[in-house]
């Protein structure tokens, strides 16, 4: 049995995701004025950063969780985990878009 989403079931999901960063990107517009990127622009680039970093992580925690969660529902670590993941996207997007004197990645 193949793991994952059918294609058609991925297609979906990506589109879904697309349509909602686009929707958010939109509400960013109102919070940084000056910003003058398209919102189109900013949903396919938030979108991306999402595939990447969720398919990263999912490959990562398929590596290293059997060897480092011993229970048989890992589910409450793997959403913690994923909790960081998430705000560094977002951070990312912010910086890359939006907020150009804020640094993200100040040691």
């Amino acid at each position: 049995m193949p793991m994952g989403p059918a294609p058609l079931g991925f297609a979906y999901f990506v589109g879904v995701k697309l349509v909602g960063y686009t929707a958010a990107a939109f509400a960013l517009r109102r919070i940084y004025p000056d910003s003058k990127v398209a919102v189109a622009k900013v949903g396919a680039a938030r979108t991306a950063i999402g595939l990447g970093a969720g398919l990263a992580y999912g490959g990562l925690w398929i590596l290293l969780s059997s060897k480092v969660f011993r229970t048989q529902d890992p589910s409450t670590a793997y959403l913690l985990g994923l909790l960081p993941v998430r705000i560094g996207e977002w951070l990312l997007l912010l910086h890359l878009f939006f907020d150009l004197s804020a640094t993200v990645f100040v040691p």
